[in-house]
């Protein structure tokens, strides 16, 4: 997208530009590592369904074509160019990999995930109610005979995992207008087995595979999901870097075209609505103490030093990721907080999904400490040590966060150019100023960073009650 402006460089200007450009480099890049071109095909497959930027699209992904169909993959990595004269000769024979260049890779792996997607899309058109709906999704997958592909593709959404197929018997819908399905995706650990498929022998060893879930989506663009999570993904890595863990859990997810995409399924994980109907008084601390009780038998009933009854270890992940995805969520300007979209797991991990509000002025955004869920939250720190150190990791973020201020706003540019903000724009279009301007005003560097949003502060305090 930086490319559009320089001359001759965007859809219908002219002469293609001259190398080196962002989109060559890129592609050289890709063209070394598998999980990149995974990820830079899917993303040039979304913008070319565009019809503002198809044009400028498509020649890259020509020229993205031509480059890729040169690249031999061998045991799920790029085969280095002074190696290939040594393998040509009978080489093909024992190749585990799923193509024998890395475009046949994507191409094999574009068939199956498409599959899959039209196999929903139509099975979410079936009469009847969503067991009818699973039924005629189980059959469309076996038809098509997605339950085990001939070789392993790389799963689109976390290309370090590969499959061979999908379990049509795992499927679940979901009751909404999308009726969104997760399914078990079959894991491929065998690197040395061959092209397999189709050998009864090999049948109860592809049975047993390990699996991961998956939700399949179709009908609901998940571009702006996707950018939210690369937010957070980053922003960890930036505050994990200044020895702040904030056990955070961004979640793998990737749009698709034709409003359509992958999202991770993070195992254990329940809505706060589930767990406060679920547990005694509403309570977030009686779901702690059921799954993860303290093994001193401790009570809660409010020492100084006890740990609430819960695991020490827990507890710390709580009072953690809480802190942290308040403040990155309103850095953020992430709206629409409600107890549907606000997991917990076991584990005390405490994360978002449907980030479908974004860039909302500050006084809109106060919904994620106003709503029913922050009695019970905060009700969980119980004691003043954990309160103290929620209300301290939540001052601290915006130095951090401030500090890199020049990456942040390269990616609010990114998010204000192209297709990507289509999205954005439809929910922000009452509000005044753009979303570059109200990214900037949280991480451009000042004097005091500590003191860059008192009402932040003053809402944290008097909402922790330290």
């Amino acid at each position: 997208k930086y490319e559009e402006d320089v001359p001759g460089g965007g859809a219908g200007g002219g002469a293609p530009r001259t190398s080196p450009s962002l989109s060559s480099f890129l592609i050289g890049r890709a063209a070394e590592s598998v999980e990149l071109a995974n990820y830079l095909y899917w993303y040039l497959r979304v913008e070319m369904a565009n019809p503002v930027y198809e044009s400028h699209y498509r020649e890259v992904y020509e020229e993205f074509r031509e480059r890729l169909s040169r690249v031999k993959v061998r045991d799920r990595a790029i085969v280095k160019e002074e190696d290939e004269g040594g393998e040509e000769d009978g080489a093909a024979g024992d190749d585990d990999g799923p193509a024998a260049t890395l475009w046949d890779l994507l191409a094999d792996q574009d068939d199956f995930i498409t599959g899959i997607m039209e196999c929903q899309s139509e099975a979410r058109l079936a009469r009847g109610k969503k067991d009818a709906k699973e039924a005629a999704f189980r059959d469309l997958l076996e038809r098509r005979g997605l339950g085990r592909i001939p070789r392993p593709v790389p799963l689109p959404s976390d290309p370090r995992v590969w499959v061979r197929g999908v379990d049509p018997g795992s499927i679940r819908m979901f009751k909404s207008a999308l009726y969104p399905a997760v399914l078990d995706f079959v894991v491929d650990e065998d690197r040395g087995g061959g092209e397999g498929g189709g050998d009864e022998e090999t049948a109860p060893a592809a049975a047993a595979a390990p699996t991961i879930k998956v939700m399949v989506k179709t009908g609901d663009d998940l571009r702006q999901d996707q950018l939210v999570i690369m937010m957070i993904r980053l922003m960890d890595r930036l505050l994990k870097r200044s020895a702040l863990d904030l056990c955070l859990r961004p979640y793998s997810i990737l749009a698709m075209p034709d409003d359509s995409g992958l999202m991770e399924f993070v195992n254990d994980s329940v809505p706060v609505s589930q767990v406060l109907a679920s547990h005694s008084g509403n309570s977030i601390l009686s779901y702690f103490r059921s799954v993860a009780p303290s093994p001193g038998g401790d009570d809660g009933g409010g020492g100084g030093g006890g740990s609430r009854g819960v695991r020490p270890e827990v507890l710390q992940a709580y009072v953690r990721s809480c802190a942290g995805y308040c403040v990155l969520t309103y850095l953020l300007g992430v709206g629409d907080r409600h107890l549907d979209n606000i997991m917990i797991q076991p584990t005390g991990n405490f994360f978002h999904i449907g980030e479908c509000l974004l860039f909302l002025p500050e006084p809109d955004i106060f919904g994620l400490f106003c709503s029913n869920a922050s009695s019970a939250w905060v009700h969980v720190l119980g004691e003043r040590g954990p309160r103290r150190a929620c209300t301290e990791i939540c001052f601290s973020l915006p130095p951090t966060v401030h500090f890199s201020w020049q990456i942040g706003l390269s990616i609010a540019c990114i998010q204000t150019l192209g297709s990507y903000s289509d999205g954005i724009q439809s929910h922000s279009r009452r509000h005044s100023g753009s979303q570059r301007r109200y990214v900037e005003a949280f991480f451009y560097p000042r004097t005091d960073v500590s003191a860059s949003s008192p009402m932040f502060r003053a809402h944290v305090e008097t909402l922790i009650r330290i």
